[in-house]
């Protein structure tokens, strides 16, 4: 990278840093959703999403939606991220951070890193009800065939009045009856890849001290060029 890029980049970082704790603290004490990063077209309830709107959130009773070929991320709680697939949405139901509620349509990743007794976040999918009871990564695929899987992590799936409890490795397809499977390693598809980097990123940027407790000290809905780092 050109020396003086590098520099330019620093200063616009420390500037960002700045910025963005103090909002952050402030918005992220009360409310969960944050619009965190944007790839493509992007729209909260009608209007259209820039990756260069500073702290949006999706609001109790909006929905974030995503196009074809396009993905966002949300920071629902400290360290926990919702990832959205293309021709996706989530319906925010309860934006308190310590209990937030959601519903899905399409495709979504759950990347839950700091998880305990004082918080829970619940997701809708099809018509199942989704609780994580532990750290780890989850998929939700919300359409026609729908299907839970646990990749890491527990979950407990329930459908009228029925509860399951999904391990590491494990699946259930809801168009079924809810049979416990073992998930096969499979190939990964684009939105498994694309989440995967977006984690890797994320990591990087905590180990060089641009990631807070909060989620970011950047300036949320930068779409970052993951080979910068």
């Amino acid at each position: 990278m050109n020396f003086s890029i590098y520099l330019r980049q620093t200063k616009l970082w420390t500037i960002a840093t700045i910025w963005a704790i103090g909002i952050l603290h402030g918005q992220l004490s009360t409310h969960a959703g944050l619009i965190y990063y944007v790839d493509g077209e992007v729209w909260l309830d009608q209007q259209r999403v820039s990756k260069f709107d500073p702290m949006v959130c999706v609001a109790a009773g909006h929905t974030l939606c995503t196009k074809a070929d396009t993905r966002a991320e949300l920071l629902l709680q400290p360290r926990n991220y919702l990832r959205l697939d293309a021709d996706s949405d989530v319906q925010m139901k309860s934006g308190v951070l310590s209990a937030v509620e959601l519903d899905i349509k399409g495709t979504a990743m759950l990347d839950v890193s700091a998880i305990d007794a004082r918080s829970s976040i619940v997701a809708g999918c099809n018509s199942a009800s989704v609780s994580f009871s532990k750290s780890g990564l989850y998929r939700l695929d919300c359409g026609p065939d729908g299907a839970i899987r646990v990749i890491r992590g527990r979950a407990r799936i329930s459908v009228a009045g029925r509860n399951v409890e999904l391990q590491a490795g494990q699946i259930v397809h809801l168009s079924r009856t809810l049979k416990v499977q073992k998930q096969g390693a499979g190939a990964s598809d684009k939105f498994d890849q694309w989440s995967t980097g977006r984690a890797e990123t994320l990591t990087r940027m905590e180990k060089r001290g641009a990631v807070t407790g909060f989620g970011v000290s950047q300036p949320p809905v930068v779409n970052v060029d993951p080979r910068q780092y």
